[in-house]
């Protein structure tokens, strides 16, 4: 009977050291950057949890939560604006959060009557869509000075949506400082992109 307590203890001790492991969780966080600049200052939220996590390089690291479960994310860089895609429950086989870094509204990079402060602004063409250089996206990019780039834009949530947004930017740039006409002398049309539609009427087409 004496023996009888202490293993008691230890199997109470055993499993419940084994359960406590099992309800907690290791997550990945991927972090991408679609700009020229480098990523020295940011934030992920888990709100579940009240916690931040400091982020300053891209890249990819390892967190652990608390257990299974839905959670929400979110991320803050005064640099960059974020998208974030991760599962709707944390599960040991969905475990991957993804952020996108993409640049600041164009609105913020621009002055009045000046260039844009990018390096080089450029529209998302899709690589199944994409067509070869031409003497006409040459000319479209000399008279703009807007090139063109192309990318996988299906290949998961996050990308598909950086494209229409990016590119719905683009857009609402070009119509506000060239009206429409810079829309007849595209060879191709940007991936996401209704030109046909009325420049008042033009909406996001994001979901």
């Amino acid at each position: 009977m004496k023996t009888l307590f202490p293993l008691l203890g230890f199997l109470l001790l055993f499993f419940g050291t084994g359960h406590a492991h099992e309800d907690g969780i290791q997550i990945q966080v991927i972090v991408k950057n679609h700009t020229a600049y480098p990523l020295s200052e940011g934030t992920l939220f888990i709100a579940e949890l009240n916690q931040k996590v400091a982020v300053t390089d891209s890249g990819s690291f390892t967190l652990n939560l608390p257990k299974k479960g839905k959670y929400h994310f979110s991320f803050a860089s005064p640099q960059f604006r974020a998208y974030l895609d991760y599962p709707k429950r944390i599960s040991n086989k969905k475990n991957t959060i993804t952020i996108v870094l993409t640049e600041v509204n164009l609105d913020q990079r621009m002055q009045p009557d000046t260039a844009l402060l990018w390096d080089e602004p450029f529209f998302i063409i899709h690589g199944k869509e994409a067509i070869p250089t031409n003497e006409k996206q040459k000319r479209f990019t000399q008279k703009y000075g807007v090139v063109f780039k192309v990318q996988d834009c299906r290949t998961d949530p996050v990308s598909f949506r950086f494209a229409l947004e990016h590119n719905r930017e683009v857009s609402d740039y070009l119509d506000g400082r060239y009206g429409d006409r810079w829309r007849k002398e595209l060879s191709q049309t940007p991936f996401g992109l209704d030109l046909d539609m009325p420049l008042k009427a033009r909406t996001s087409i994001i979901p």
